[in-house]
């Protein structure tokens, strides 16, 4: 697991700690912010049980779009 220290971390990496509160984040910006927390989550795992930065921030960042989607349009 990723800890909320890392979590604040990839925000920081990612220029999240200037931002406004009601700032809305572009899908590539939200898809790098994921990338890091995976990143950060391979820091911290044996090497077998590491995972695949690019396809789980994709799958994760598409599941969100999906959830979010206020038009109920998909991705």
């Amino acid at each position: 697991m990723v800890d909320i220290w890392n979590i604040i971390e990839c925000f920081r990496e990612n220029g999240l700690n200037t931002l406004e509160a009601d700032t809305e984040l572009n899908t590539s910006r939200v898809e790098a912010i994921l990338s890091s927390i995976f990143s950060q989550l391979n820091k911290r795992v044996p090497v077998t049980r590491q995972v695949d930065v690019k396809m789980s921030s994709g799958m994760l960042l598409n599941w969100l779009i999906s959830a979010y989607d206020r038009y109920i349009h998909g991705c």
